[in-house]
């Protein structure tokens, strides 16, 4: 895997940790190679359990609240936040990146419109970068470019007015494997087509130049030469397999390396090598992570009572819930969300 770097403003030492995270990278998919499946598990500590039960979205949303409140009272050094989807959510924890303390606030079957509604749950928190990973429910719901890239920009707004000295980091969408995919709801994926992605992450790119927020393109590390997802990194063409975390990792990794260098301005798109995958740092026995998640593989969300679902008015300030089950009308807000799916279809 080779990488193609930009930078701007860069003094000696950012250079240096440029190269160093780029090297590691390398190295890595080289360890990765002779030995793909081992991965060593960290020293991990998780919060207690949140005694709300997590039946329903809303009360995915409480139990989330209640996990960054207590990570707010501890006051980490080094912060991250993981927000996001189903994608977010099965990150494991013994696969973060050592060196940080990690909150995951990823929630299965999440939207933009919905995340936009619940980042207050994050307010007294004081992370040093928070990480945005969401779209792909959208794309399957029926929401459109303008509205997905719209929210991508209100989410991005309201996270630097809410935490004016944390990086915010837009990351792009994943690609998927379409009809060659194993999951469920694979028909849905029609929507989601690769060449609509590749759009929608050049349109999030700009938004982060525009708002001055940081950028990572994840889509052309897990593609294979067609452009797919790359089958050694998924466990049914649309989630990602622990390798497929280990991608992921490396290049949060990389990204946090640069941003604590100091480097001004940046842009690190890898370029495909033949088989187009990115390297991993590799796990050693000596990794000591402190993570705030409530398990590696969190149990995937029930699926949410009627209630859960029905409409209810929405304004640019405050998002509305989640719509029955007819398409959504365009508001004059932008924001908008398709139909509520069940929880054994949402990725």
């Amino acid at each position: 895997m080779a990488f193609l770097v930009v930078v701007t403003g860069l003094d000696r030492a950012a250079a240096k940790a440029i190269a160093q995270a780029i090297d590691q990278i390398q190295q890595t998919q080289e360890s990765l190679e002779r030995s793909p499946t081992r991965a060593v598990a960290a020293t991990v500590t998780t919060p207690k359990r949140s005694p709300v039960a997590a039946t329903s979205y809303e009360g995915w949303v409480a139990r989330r609240r209640q996990e960054a409140n207590a990570m707010a009272l501890r006051r980490p050094a080094r912060l991250a936040v993981l927000v996001g989807d189903s994608l977010t959510l099965a990150f494991p924890s013994r696969l973060l990146p050592a060196g940080t303390t990690w909150l995951n606030q990823g929630i299965s079957g999440d939207t933009t419109r919905l995340l936009l509604q619940r980042l207050d749950g994050l307010a007294r928190l004081q992370p040093e970068v928070i990480f945005v990973a969401i779209g792909i429910n959208d794309l399957m719901q029926g929401v459109s470019d303008d509205t997905i890239v719209e929210n991508h920009r209100a989410i991005t707004q309201e996270l630097r007015r809410a935490h004016p000295n944390s990086r915010i980091v837009l990351q792009s969408l994943f690609p998927h494997r379409g009809a060659s995919s194993t999951w469920e709801g694979r028909a849905r994926l029609r929507q989601a087509t690769l060449d609509r992605i590749k759009r929608i992450n050049r349109r999030l790119n700009q938004v982060a130049r525009d708002e001055r927020v940081g950028f990572l393109d994840l889509f052309p590390m897990f593609t294979d030469p067609q452009g797919n997802l790359h089958p050694d990194l998924t466990t049914d063409g649309l989630h990602l397999s622990d390798r497929g975390y280990l991608v992921w990792r490396a290049a949060l990794d990389s990204f946090l390396q640069l941003s604590r260098s100091g480097a001004a301005g940046l842009t690190v798109t890898p370029r495909p090598a033949e088989e187009n995958r990115a390297g991993a740092q590799r796990l050693t026995d000596s990794d000591n992570r402190n993570v705030a998640t409530p398990s590696d593989r969190p149990s995937p969300t029930p699926k949410a009572s009627p209630a859960d679902r029905k409409p209810s008015s929405s304004s640019s300030a405050a998002p509305a819930s989640r719509p029955a089950e007819s398409p959504d009308r365009a508001r004059s807000t932008n924001r908008r969300e398709a139909p509520a799916t069940t929880d054994d279809q949402r990725p």
